[in-house]
């Protein structure tokens, strides 16, 4: 499930206090230290109640745009100053969004409760172009959806459902013709090891 939405850059705030994670459960947080988490206030995801929100699904833990470190996202070629909170998605599933830029590609990582089954289910209506890797020990698959060739995507299982890792072309990146695919599972294995032990 691709998100290609066009971010902005944004300074942000990268202030580090000892927060615990977001929906974590409290025999998590009696197990293990509080994680660290980003403090900004626009980075906060949203709270994962009300009416149009599914409880015969889990809770989404891993938030990607506070979990996910500036150095991770330096070291995978991205500016974290153009972290930017997505169009998070609370309904029949839950989707926690991150984007970030780099000067040929955006980069867009979704946590859900969406099984990996169940998207590669829906991915077959394309065609089965999502063939199976793994990702620091987790199953995952790769692949470009061939409705949008601009794009490429690393889909990661975790506990509760999947973390997404999607590059999308700029306009610089289409000029320059360069592959939508370049260093994403690179992108993705450094975004894994975010997601922490148990997740």
């Amino acid at each position: 499930m691709l998100t290609a939405v066009a971010v902005s850059a944004c300074s942000t705030s990268s202030d580090i206090a000892g927060t615990a994670s977001p929906g974590a459960s409290s025999s998590i947080a009696e197990t293990a230290p509080p994680r660290p988490t980003l403090t900004a206030p626009k980075l906060q995801p949203p709270a994962q109640e009300g009416q149009h929100v599914n409880k015969n699904r889990p809770d989404v833990v891993f938030d990607p745009c506070t979990w996910v470190s500036d150095e991770t996202i330096r070291e995978a070629g991205f500016d974290p100053a153009t972290r930017e909170r997505g169009q998070d998605f609370l309904a029949e599933w839950t989707f926690l969004v991150c984007e970030f830029e780099s000067e040929v590609i955006s980069l867009s990582v979704m946590s859900g409760n969406v099984t990996l089954e169940e998207e590669i289910q829906k991915s077959l209506k394309s065609g089965p172009w999502q063939r199976q890797i793994k990702v620091n020990g987790r199953d995952a698959t790769m692949g470009t959806d061939p409705q949008l060739p601009d794009s490429c995507e690393v889909n990661i299982r975790t506990a509760v459902g999947v973390v997404f890792v999607d590059q999308l072309l700029n306009l610089q990146g289409r000029i320059q013709g360069i592959d939508p695919c370049v260093d994403i599972e690179r992108t993705a294995a450094l975004i894994e090891k975010e997601i922490g032990e148990g997740n």
